[in-house]
Order: structure tokens, then C-alpha cells, then sequence
């Protein structure tokens, strides 16, 4: 298990908003720490990560969810390496 930067999760408020879901209360349940969808830099299990983006996915029948939050993003998710 690897701990990431919340920067992963950038854009997942967003696509969840437009699908009329609460981001707040997937993330909560997948155990991501208060303020991930919205602080770049805490530390999250990569196992969170994938929890949230999988039970946003199912709960708002949108299997192209990952690819639509990948669409929020840039290589500034990266951090340093970019």
C-alpha cells in the first residue's frame, strides 16, 4: 500500500457535481482524509484513491468517470516531476 498526493483526486468534485452526486459524502466513505478533493498535498493511500474513483463511478453510472476527472487534470498533479 503507497501513500500519494490528494492531487490525484483533482477534478473528481467537479465531475461529480455535474453528475449530481455528493463528492463530499464518497469520499468520506472511501476514508479519504477531510479536505482531499480540495488540498493537492495531503497524503492518501492509492487505495483510497481507486475506492473513490470506483464508488463514484457505480453510484453515478458513469464508467467513464476516471477518464472524464482525467480531463480536469494536468501534469501539474505531478508535482516536482512536472
Amino acid at each position: 500500500m503507497a501513500w500519494v498526493r490528494s492531487a490525484g483526486l483533482r477534478g473528481v468534485r467537479a465531475v461529480v457535481d455535474q453528475r449530481g452526486g455528493d463528492a463530499d459524502a464518497i469520499a468520506r466513505h472511501a476514508g479519504a482524509p477531510d479536505g482531499a478533493l480540495d488540498d493537492d498535498e495531503l497524503m492518501v493511500r492509492d487505495t483510497t484513491i481507486a475506492a473513490i474513483l470506483e464508488s463514484a463511478a457505480t453510484e453515478l453510472h458513469c464508467p467513464d468517470l476516471g477518464l472524464r476527472v482525467a480531463l480536469e487534470q494536468d501534469l501539474s498533479v505531478l508535482g516536482p516531476l512536472a
